[in-house]
């Protein structure tokens, strides 16, 4: 495996384990009726902010496939 190949691979990994931190971890702390108006905005923006960065990666792994 190549650099890029192995750069891409650590960063998708990392953004998995980012998912997980931001968004699985909250969620499962606290049920949806007792989110506070901040936690559901703060959940809202780190699921935005690791779809954003998802793509990123996304164009990366298409451009190091061809």
């Amino acid at each position: 495996m190549d650099e890029d190949s192995k750069k891409v691979l650590s960063d998708f990994q990392n953004l998995e384990n980012r998912f997980r931190r931001e968004i699985l971890h909250k969620i499962s702390n606290t049920t949806p009726s007792k989110l506070s108006n901040d936690q559901f905005h703060s959940l809202i923006n780190s699921a935005r902010s690791i779809e954003r960065d998802w793509s990123k990666l996304i164009k990366k792994f298409k451009k190091i496939v061809k």
